[in-house]
C-alpha cells in the first residue's frame, strides 16, 4: 500500500477510483480484522471513522424509516455500507467529511454556542424594539486562530448562528473571516472573541497558541 493519504483527493487520485487494497481496508473495518501486515500510523483512527460513518447512516435510516421490520432494517444495514463503499471509493471519507477527533471537545463547545446565540437574540430583539432602531451594520475583517478547514467552517457557521452577525466571506488561505455585524459595537468585539478562541480549541489548538484576533472593521452604512 502506497504512503499517500486514503482519506483525502491529491492531484494523482482526484476524480479517479481507490485502489483494491483501499476498499479491502473498508472491508477490514467492518470484520474487525486486519491481514497480517498491520496498518500504518492513523489506520485504527481511519477504520474507526468508517465504522462510525456507517453506524451513523444506519441510524438515520431507522429514524427516517420507522418501520422495524427484519428485511427493512438488513435493507438499511446493506445499503449503508455500500453508501460508504462508495464514498470510500470516491475519497470522499476524509477528517473534513467525518471529523470524530473534534467531537469530544465539541460536545463541550455546542451548549456554550447554544447560550450565546439565545444571548445574542435578546440583544437583537431589544435593538428592534427600541424606538430609535440603534443599529450601525459594520463589516469587519476578524482573524481566525483555526487551523484546518473544518474548524474554520465551524467558527464561520457558529457567526452566522449567532443572531446579529453573519460570515459573509471565508478565506480558507488568508485564515479569515468577513463578518456583517448588525452594530459596530458587535463588530469591535470579534478583537477579542472568545468563540474564535473556544472554536479553535475545539480544533485542537492550545490555549496557549491562540491568540486575539485581529480585526479591521469599516462601516457598511445604516
Amino acid at each position: 500500500m502506497t504512503e499517500k493519504n486514503l482519506y483525502s483527493v491529491d492531484a494523482s487520485t482526484q476524480g479517479g477510483p481507490y485502489s483494491p487494497d483501499d476498499m479491502r481496508l473498508y472491508a477490514q473495518a467492518l470484520a474487525g480484522g486486519d491481514d497480517g501486515a498491520g496498518l500504518r500510523r492513523g489506520g485504527q483512527n481511519r477504520k474507526m471513522r468508517l465504522v462510525l460513518i456507517s453506524a451513523t447512516l444506519f441510524a438515520f435510516w431507522l429514524a427516517l424509516s420507522g418501520h422495524y421490520e427484519t428485511w427493512l432494517v438488513v435493507s438499511g444495514a446493506v445499503l449503508s455500507v455500500l453508501v460508504v463503499a462508495f464514498c470510500l471509493f470516491k475519497g470522499i471519507t476524509d477528517e473534513e467529511g467525518f471529523p470524530i477527533e473534534k467531537l469530544p471537545r465539541a460536545l463541550l463547545y455546542w451548549p456554550w454556542l447554544g447560550w450565546r446565540m439565545v444571548l445574542s437574540a435578546l440583544n437583537v430583539t431589544r435593538l428592534i424594539l427600541h424606538p430609535r432602531l440603534p443599529i450601525s451594520p459594520t463589516m469587519v475583517k476578524v482573524a481566525a486562530l483555526q487551523k484546518s478547514a473544518v474548524g474554520l467552517t465551524i467558527y464561520a457557521n457558529s457567526i452566522t448562528l449567532t443572531p446579529g452577525t453573519i460570515s459573509v466571506e471565508v478565506c480558507e488561505r488568508g485564515k479569515a473571516i468577513w463578518v456583517h455585524a448588525i452594530t459596530r459595537e458587535n463588530a469591535e468585539g470579534f478583537a477579542d472573541d472568545e468563540m474564535n478562541r473556544r472554536v479553535a480549541w475545539m480544533d485542537g489548538v492550545e490555549p496557549s497558541k491562540t491568540g486575539a484576533g485581529e480585526t479591521g472593521a469599516s462601516g457598511a452604512g445604516p
